[in-house]
């Protein structure tokens, strides 16, 4: 068990000693969840041993824009210079408030 800071590889009967961290981040109200039923309390005891709340999105929205970054790389790729982004393109920003970063990453892409 990675508790007892032990476990066995899939298909071998050796027991490796390992020193891990376990750090694991969602948008759910897992205590709620459990609360529930719909998530196991014994896993969410062993996550809720130091809890973060931060509002992740606020964090990287400030750090890291994914809009500009994918334009800057598919322009090095196409050696061309791309100042700025047509207005009419607000569905690229609607893709990153939604999240999803590999569909904002395939229509820059595309573009």
């Amino acid at each position: 068990m990675l508790q007892e800071r032990e476990f066995e590889r899939l298909g071998t009967s050796r027991t490796q000693q390992v020193d891990v961290r376990v750090i694991a981040a969602t948008h759910r109200d897992l205590k709620q969840m459990v609360e529930d039923g719909a998530f196991r309390a014994d896993l969410f005891y062993r996550l809720h041993v130091f809890p973060l709340p931060v509002p992740l999105c606020a964090i990287v929205a400030k750090t890291y824009d994914p809009v500009r970054h994918y334009v800057d790389k598919y322009a090095r790729q196409m050696n061309r210079r791309i100042e700025t982004i047509p207005s009419s393109d607000g569905d690229i920003y609607q893709l990153y408030v939604a999240g999803n970063v590999r569909e904002l990453q395939n229509f820059i892409e595309r573009r």
